[in-house]
């Protein structure tokens, strides 16, 4: 036995040895992948350590106690593959058995060498799937948790990445509001902008090269410098038509690929580090633009910078990912800031550190292809009629406009008046014969106010710039703004100049998608530009322009500009919005505690609203909740998501009351406000909380058992949606009181049977979810 144990071992026959290593470079192909499943869908302990517990215990709204879709197929896989790789390994001992005890009979030589070759091949087909299947769950990981190899681990620690360090500067959260192409978004035309709107004006000399901003918020002595900042010589003076360029030392965009280290030393050089020159676009650095801001400071007015790339970006051959960055801390970039003084504004960072990765950082992945698509209006409020006299608006009317995709704010987005310069999209106004009118003299003119793009960079939204007479305050006690009375209202959004490729814009001179095409004003499918089709009406005032109230059927003559038109009367709508429903439902506590066991909640569900009027896009402002502090963050905010996830800190032994654990801040989230069919007829605003790049957390996610679950079931997640105060509809009236579904004049709001919300109309008092309004019944500033 020892001398047939000897000659098996060191006698190997060439076609078994090939057969070994096969096997061999199997295992490590199979190794690497299943170590790393095994991570996977382990259970996450590890708990967050720059978020402090606070110990608040949260009322029942949407729990999560089950594990993830992903992860549960992982571990179903994973241990399919287990098993699989046990018989693989009990097949290969059998065969060396026979092998061994062959004793020089060719028949079972040949038997032993026919399983362990199959053995082996078997083995190769178990590790070719095993990787696939983990790249897919990976996939599917990374479409609810993060991007591909950016994000490792599940659970909490799976949200850091491309979210800039932490949930806490995530969309929704932070100072960002929105940014463009979306974190995650895949198949990203090549030929896209990038755009990043921030809560507050920007300090523009750190967005742009060679910007000297004279270190005031006014914009008006603001210079281009023929060198660095601040003008050594005498600067250009800033105009419209002023080509901007990129401050690419602040704002990184690169293939994550030509990433490198961080390397060591300060912040800033680990920032520079990570984003070398190199691989990123900055030679030439890409052109770039801010939408108009009011002249006098205001804290919470939003600011949007969009980026124009020189070149496509990515591959006509291949996906790429991308990653964009901004550089954090005191030399990064920067916003304005209030003061004490109202009127006056300081510098702050935009993020309080610079890191390694920056202050604030995402990913996007682009595809193979151009976009040659040109947007399209799809739908304006208030509604278009044949005749537009048989509606009459009310005075305090907003004038919305909804796109099919989402547009370049520049294009879109800037004051029309005295002083404002922007006409691509306008509002016209003519006193209407025989009625009590003074705007403009009695000649037709241009209503002064503003357009401010939102919900994604699709809808425009227009606020007329001259007070209401007779009321000056809506219940939130801010001013409300009003349309010239009496007047015949024309509004007109011109389509850009097209060259010979259309729909590619050749001027910017009208309304563009993310991709620079023109719009299809007139609905065709193509663009044609300003100019309409050949052998058309050219420039013959409103004869070329597309009619909304009255589509026309031949469409040989007409511009892809467009323009519809309203009669607006006398009158002042002040009947507040009301939150009809809130899905999933959030049904108010009986007490305190969660009820024990899962919820079906699914972890990427989102929440909607739905609204009894047209609401305002540009009211809706999203922010969070210091749970440590019992305060918003953001004072301005009008949507918040609030929850409660706390992750097991397994540091400490878990007692009979309570088991110890670590706060995270709430999910990241954007808005999406759609238009519904009422039921009563006409139209009303239903609004999503999207969170695809954060999802909800289980409990499992969190790092419990089951029966930590049934033990201490206040640690369940649980989120609840908040529309504060401050949101307003589409006439500019707050929603307060805000009584759920019915009586909506009601003067005071209590927490009932079937309602969802609750807040007075400071929207401060909210201090914890079982927060019950006082009856407020006299509206005062």
């Amino acid at each position: 036995m020892r001398r047939l144990f000897t000659d098996t071992v060191i006698r190997v026959p060439g076609a078994m040895k090939r057969a070994l290593g096969v096997l061999f470079v199997g295992a490590l192909g199979m190794a690497a992948p299943l170590a790393a499943m095994a991570q996977a869908v382990a259970p996450t302990t590890a708990a967050k350590p720059d978020i402090a517990s606070n110990g608040l215990k949260f009322a029942t709204s949407i729990g999560l106690t089950t594990v993830s879709l992903p992860e549960l197929v992982g571990r179903i896989l994973y241990t399919v593959f287990g098993l699989l790789g046990v018989v693989i390994v009990v097949l290969i001992i059998y065969a060396g058995f026979i092998w061994m005890t062959a004793q020089g009979n060719p028949e079972q030589v040949k038997r032993a060498k026919g399983i362990l070759t199959n053995a082996v091949i078997g083995l190769g087909i178990i590790s070719a799937a095993f990787s696939i299947t983990y790249f897919i769950i990976s996939a599917l990981g990374a479409a609810n948790g993060g991007i591909g190899g950016l994000v490792s681990g599940g659970g909490p620690a799976g949200f850091d990445s491309y979210l800039g360090g932490n949930r806490g500067t995530a969309l929704g959260n932070g100072i960002v509001e929105y940014v463009y192409p979306e974190p995650g978004q895949k198949d990203v035309p090549r030929n896209t902008r990038i755009s990043a709107t921030f809560k507050q004006p920007l300090v523009l000399s750190t967005v742009f090269k060679n910007y000297d901003d004279k270190g005031t918020y006014d914009v008006a002595d603001d210079e281009l410098c023929p060198g660095a900042a601040p003008c050594a010589t005498g600067g250009t003076k800033i105009t419209a038509a002023t080509v901007l360029t990129l401050n690419a030392d602040n704002v990184k965009i690169i293939p994550n690929a030509a990433m490198a280290g961080a390397g060591n030393g300060t912040a800033d050089q680990q920032f520079t580090a990570r984003y070398p020159n190199a691989g990123a676009l900055t030679d030439p650095a890409p052109t770039a633009y801010a939408t108009p801001v009011t002249p006098a400071f205001s804290a919470p007015q939003s600011q949007t910078v969009t980026i124009k790339p020189v070149q496509p970006l990515g591959s006509a051959t291949a996906d790429v990912n991308y990653r964009v960055a901004f550089r954090g801390g005191v030399t990064g970039v920067k916003v304005w800031s209030e003061t004490a003084d109202p009127k006056k504004a300081q510098q702050d960072p935009a993020f309080p550190t610079a890191a390694a990765d920056g202050g604030y950082f995402w990913s996007f992945t682009t595809g193979t292809t151009m976009d040659t698509t040109p947007p399209k209006i799809t739908q304006v409020i208030p509604e278009t009629s044949p005749v537009p006299g048989s509606n009459v608006l009310d005075r305090n009317q907003l004038l919305q406009i909804y796109f099919s995709e989402s547009v370049d704010p520049s294009t879109v987005s800037g004051t029309l008046g005295a002083g404002g310069g922007f006409n691509l999209v306008e509002v016209r106004a003519t006193c209407i014969a025989g009625q009590s009118c003074t705007f403009n003299g009695g000649k037709e003119g241009v209503v002064p106010g503003t357009f401010v793009v939102g919900n994604r960079y699709r809808t425009v939204e227009f606020t007329p710039a001259a007070p209401c007479e007779g009321v000056t305050e809506n219940s939130c006690g801010e001013p409300v703004y009003c349309l010239p009375k009496n007047v015949r209202l024309e509004v007109i959004a011109r389509a850009a100049s097209v060259g010979t490729e259309p729909p590619a814009s050749i001027a910017n001179n009208g309304v563009v998608d993310m991709s620079g095409n023109s719009m299809d004003g007139n609905r065709d499918g193509s663009a044609q530009g300003q100019q309409g089709p050949p052998g058309g009406t050219q420039n013959a005032g409103r004869a070329d322009m597309f009619d909304l109230n009255k589509p026309q059927q031949d469409l040989a003559t007409v511009s892809d500009t467009a323009h519809w038109a309203f009669v607006v009367g006398s009158d002042i709508d002040l009947t507040v919005p009301v939150l009809r429903a809130v899905d999933p439902p959030v049904p108010p506590p009986t007490s305190a505690a969660y009820p024990v066991g899962p919820s079906t909640v699914p972890v990427d569900t989102e929440i909607v609203m739905t609204w009894s009027k047209v609401m305002s896009t540009t009211s809706m402002r999203t922010g969070s909740f210091d749970e440590k502090r019992g305060a918003y963050k953001d004072p301005f905010s009008t949507i918040v998501l609030r929850s409660h996830e706390c992750a097991k800190t397994g540091t400490q032994a878990c007692t009979a009351a309570s088991c110890p654990c670590t706060e995270l801040d709430a999910p990241g989230f954007y808005l999406d406000s759609t238009l519904v069919d009422d039921a009563n007829g006409g139209k009303v605003t239903r609004i999503a909380l999207l969170h695809p790049v954060t999802p909800f957390l289980t409990a499992n996610d969190l790092g419990y058992t089951e029966a930590d679950i049934n033990a201490y079931p206040a640690d369940i997640p649980a989120y609840l949606p908040v529309a504060r105060a401050k949101i307003k509809d589409a006439k500019q009236n707050c929603f307060w009181p805000s009584k759920f579904q019915t009586d909506p004049g009601a003067p005071e709001c209590t927490l009932g049977p079937g309602q969802n919300s609750c807040c007075n109309r400071s929207g401060q008092t909210d201090a914890s979810f079982l927060s019950v309004c006082a009856p407020n019944p006299t509206p005062t500033p």
